[in-house]
């Protein structure tokens, strides 16, 4: 099954677009990392950071798999590249 675009989170699933262009904005400004982006979800949130990690990796994939971004690996450490299409986000 084909995914769907993401105009379709847009107006459908709000929430989960919102968090979207969030963790997008972060990537560009250089929080790119796992750790990095879970301490930006955390601010303001009555989450634990069990709950953070879940959403921030659920998050992450789901926006590889629509081609949002990329990983880059270097050994264990993994960073998070916003594809240059995908800046209008």
């Amino acid at each position: 099954m084909e995914n769907p675009p993401v105009e379709y989170f847009e107006h459908e699933i709000k929430g989960e677009y919102e968090l979207y262009r969030r963790m997008a904005r972060w990537i560009m400004m250089g929080e790119d990392t796992p750790d990095k982006l879970t301490e930006k979800m955390l601010v303001g949130s009555s989450k634990s950071v069990k709950v953070v990690n879940t959403m921030r990796a659920g998050a992450l994939g789901r926006m590889q798999e629509l081609g949002l971004i990329s990983r880059e690996r270097d050994g264990r450490r993994v960073r998070y590249l916003l594809r240059k299409r995908e800046e209008r986000l």
